[in-house]
């Protein structure tokens, strides 16, 4: 297969790569990253540092591989940034919603059939606006643990 892209275009598959190479390894050791994603992300650089993008990408002679250069891959990380931040909160809300929903419909929240269900998801949609509205307001200035 051949493909052909614009130097705009490889610019932009190699963010993509870098992306979902992010996506798939970050939390990984060495020994269970994903392979496939790695050997691609490899073939992509390895394209890109040959096209035109060789003050971005580098070759590391000592380990063979193609590595984006440190400040450009932190360009990058800045929308993984705003990624994982985004979910967090996103994340916080609902879990905050979904235990507020319950402790007020104890009864409810073993149901399951589809009213039932219907009816527990528009109730944790309300309460996660309810602390969605919180973090805009507030941050997690009035959040607090009680033990």
């Amino acid at each position: 297969m051949k493909l052909e892209l614009t130097l705009e275009q490889l610019q932009t598959l190699v963010h993509c790569v870098h992306w979902g190479t992010w996506v798939a390894n970050a939390t990984k050791l060495a020994e269970d990253r994903v392979a496939e994603v790695d050997a691609l992300r490899q073939l992509v650089y390895r394209a890109a540092h040959q096209q035109g993008m060789a003050s971005v990408i580098e070759f590391d002679q000592d380990n063979e591989l193609y590595l984006l250069e440190e400040a450009y891959e932190e360009t990058l990380q800045t929308t993984v940034d705003e990624y994982d931040e985004e979910i967090a909160w996103d994340f916080l809300a609902t879990e905050l919603a979904r235990r507020d929903w319950v402790q007020k419909n104890p009864g409810k929240a073993r149901k399951t059939d589809s009213a039932a269900s219907q009816e527990q998801v528009s109730g944790i949609l309300r309460e996660k606006e309810r602390w969605e509205k919180e973090w805009e307001d507030w941050g997690v200035e009035r959040l607090r643990v009680v033990h």
